[in-house]
């Protein structure tokens, strides 16, 4: 299946501005390495869900105990499958605004508390676990890395951010990414397992 690829430099960096910067051309590099890799491992996990999809319609037991566990699980891949080209763009989209360096992350904002509700709580602590268990499987590159782009912040600042690579960015766009879809709070922790296992804990050579 062909796929369209999405430039996260439109928008989130200007290409102008970063290569007349002294460090322009390794920063273009990073976005593009960026958007290579996300954009392989995400299609792969489109790519995966069409396959579940088929696999359940075929293994389907409407006798199973679990039938309606199994059913929501139908659904929501279902709809991710339906929805592909546009989850796809909305992703990409997302994270081309979450690498801009005027962007504050929901989990970075320290300055005020407020209010969450059960479902947006689950929806917090999903992905937080996420990206923890993340963090013990690859925590020591993930130290280096932040290491190596806090400095680039410093001198590139600030068309540069050092938040710009935090994996807590990528879960944050496919949360964006999903949610014009009205996907129950059940469905979305589906989704969120879905991508944990075929993104995010894909990202050792990203």
């Amino acid at each position: 299946m062909a796929t369209e690829s999405y430039t996260l430099k439109t928008g989130g960096l200007s290409t102008k501005k970063s290569k007349d910067h002294q460090h322009g051309q390794l920063i273009e590099t990073i976005y593009d390495f960026l958007n290579e890799e996300l954009l392989e491992l995400f299609t792969a996990m489109l790519d995966s869900a069409e396959r579940t999809l088929a696999d359940y319609m075929k293994a389907t037991d409407p006798d199973s105990p679990d039938d309606e566990k199994k059913e929501l699980e139908i659904r929501t891949i279902r709809l991710l499958c339906d929805q592909r080209a546009n989850i796809n763009t909305n992703f990409f989209i997302a994270l081309n605004e979450l690498l801009s360096p005027s962007f504050t992350s929901a989990f970075e904002e320290d300055e005020e508390l407020r209010l969450v509700d059960t479902d947006e709580m689950e929806e917090m602590v999903a992905i937080t676990t996420m990206h923890a268990n993340a963090l013990n499987l690859f925590g020591i590159d993930v130290n280096h890395l932040v290491a190596r782009i806090e400095y680039l912040e410093i001198l590139s600042a600030p068309i540069f951010d050092s938040q710009a690579l935090s994996p807590n960015r990528i879960c944050e766009a496919f949360q964006i990414a999903i949610k014009p879809f009205n996907f129950s709070t059940e469905s979305k922790l589906i989704l969120f397992r879905y991508f944990d296992e075929r993104v995010y804990l894909k990202l050792a050579n990203l």
